[in-house]
């Protein structure tokens, strides 16, 4: 009677443990078929895995009646059993945690629909205010180009700060009003950090870091508005814009584009080609009506705005969009373990040396490759087939099998330092068909050219500076590549040569 009680406890007890191991199972389960990036042989195989591990443990857990097993070796198992349940629940809860976080985390890049803006308060570098206290009774210039919204959230802080109302004085773009502080018109300027990746270029500006000094500056946060991906939520071939800023703030912000490189991707063929237009590049620039600008200038009104001008360039929808800023790039390149690249000659990247032949880079090594253009005979054309090597070597390491297992890590490093427009599902897609066909991927490369010049620039008021007039017959031919892999061929190396 005692055992018997015995007995019936444990039972008890081994029901609700088992209890406990299939709710687990099933957690983990239903989080990995909604990340849906498991293969569907694989996720079945898993489910049947599960299902046997627990139908074993059911075994071994059940005490048995009748006195079928001896005392010892029963009890032995039970134990045994029992152990193995706890490590399998632990092992289901952590990861549970892993694959939901990674659904999170995907779920967070691909929906941002918020954006920095860094506003700071310029003086005249011999100008003794070093605290925005010591501005009292100075006149303030803003530019109509600032958002309304954004410079009345800091005049609102300045009055608070003062204890009073703030003297300003309204002038028609950023440059107008680095031009009024030049002349003593006022004492300070509020002034969109975005315009700074800018000036440098301009003709009377590239000393402006020398003449003026920031003593505060306001982050902004502000929605974003971006038209919706064209392409359906499947991994048929589409169009992806790469936007890369140099912005001085850790997080993303509206800025000039400084890279531009459209990807091209063909799933089935596991091919991309990657096009490359210099930063430099004379665009019709869509926020002025298709007034000529730098392309790097689009960028100053927004993602969206250098979707447009590319799009309008090369005569294709571009499908979606993948932002990220250079502190994000150079943690990327850190989170994946480095990148080696190949380059056919010796060159000196900002403080380091880049040798002729195989260099294994990691972030700050990678970031310096990616922005040097000085050292190079191409200049910015170089620059970016320097940049084009940097994305295929990524795609070979995020492609590997060690990495794969990574991802939720890697992503969540980038935490608002990269946002793309690619649906979750499709990200899913693509990593559950790299699972099942774990070979490479074919990376070819293409840059468009043209010739240097000095031209007007409408973002910047007009304002003459460095431009790149585009070889158009590069650009068709470009153009014409991108339509072929859109349309399912398989581009060889050939293929990229100009006639």
């Amino acid at each position: 009677m005692k055992n018997q009680k015995i007995g019936g406890l444990w039972n008890g007890l081994a029901a609700v443990l088992l209890g406990i191991v299939f709710l687990s199972e099933g957690l983990l389960l239903y989080w990995i078929n909604r990340l849906k990036m498991l293969p569907t042989v694989h996720f079945t195989v898993l489910t049947a895995a599960c299902v046997l591990i627990s139908l074993i443990l059911g075994l071994l857990l059940i005490r048995r009646q009748k006195g079928k097993w001896q005392k010892k070796q029963g009890f032995g198992r039970q134990v045994l059993a029992c152990a193995l349940s706890l490590v399998l629940i632990a092992g289901c809860v952590v990861g549970t945690m892993a694959v939901a976080k990674l659904y999170g985390t995907i779920s967070a890049i691909t929906s941002v629909n918020k954006i920095n803006v860094l506003l700071e308060i310029y003086v005249p570098i011999d100008d003794p205010a070093r605290y925005l206290q010591d501005t009292v009774g100075y006149t303030f210039a803003l530019a109509d180009t600032t958002e309304a919204e954004d410079a009345q959230k800091a005049l609102e802080d300045l009055e608070r700060v003062m204890g009073a109302p703030v003297s300003t004085v309204t002038y028609p773009t950023s440059f107008d009003i680095i031009d009024a502080l030049y002349a003593g018109e006022v004492d300070a300027i509020i002034l969109d950090s975005s315009y700074l990746s800018v000036l440098g270029s301009l003709d009377g500006y590239a000393d402006y870091d020398e003449r003026v000094r920031a003593i505060h500056e306001y982050v902004i946060e502000k929605e974003i508005v971006v038209q919706e991906p064209v392409q359906s939520s499947d991994t048929s071939t589409f169009l992806l814009y790469i936007s890369g800023n140099d912005a001085r703030m850790q997080l993303l912000a509206d800025g000039g584009s400084d890279v531009n490189i459209l990807a091209a991707v063909n799933p089935e063929a596991k091919q991309v080609l990657l096009v490359n237009t210099p930063r430099d590049y004379y665009v019709k620039n869509p926020a002025g009506n298709g007034a000529r600008d730098k392309l790097s200038h689009c960028g100053l009104n927004g993602i969206q705005n250098c979707i447009s001008a590319i799009s309008g360039l090369y005569g294709h929808e571009i499908d979606y969009y993948a932002r990220i800023n250079f502190t994000g790039f150079q943690t990327l390149i850190d989170a994946v373990g480095g990148v080696t690249i190949h380059t056919d000659f010796g060159f000196k990247a900002g403080d380091y040396y880049i040798k002729k032949g195989e260099n294994h880079l990691d972030g700050e090594h990678a970031l310096a490759f990616a922005r040097e253009r000085k050292s190079l005979a191409g200049g910015d054309n170089d620059r970016g087939k320097n940049q084009m090597k940097l994305i295929s070597a990524l795609i070979d390491q995020l492609s590997a099998s060690t990495l794969l297992a990574n991802y939720a890590e890697i992503l969540d490093s980038l935490e608002g330092m990269f946002s793309t427009s690619i649906p979750p599902e499709v990200i899913s897609q693509l990593v559950q068909a790299q699972l099942k066909d774990m070979s490479g991927w074919d990376v070819l490369s293409f840059a468009v050219t043209g010739d240097g010049g000095s031209d007007s620039c409408w973002a910047v008021g007009g304002g003459y500076g460095y431009v790149m007039y585009p070889h158009e017959h590069m650009v068709d031919h470009a153009s014409a590549l991108i339509g072929r892999v859109l349309d399912g061929e398989v581009l060889t190396q050939d293929d990229l040569t100009v006639n």
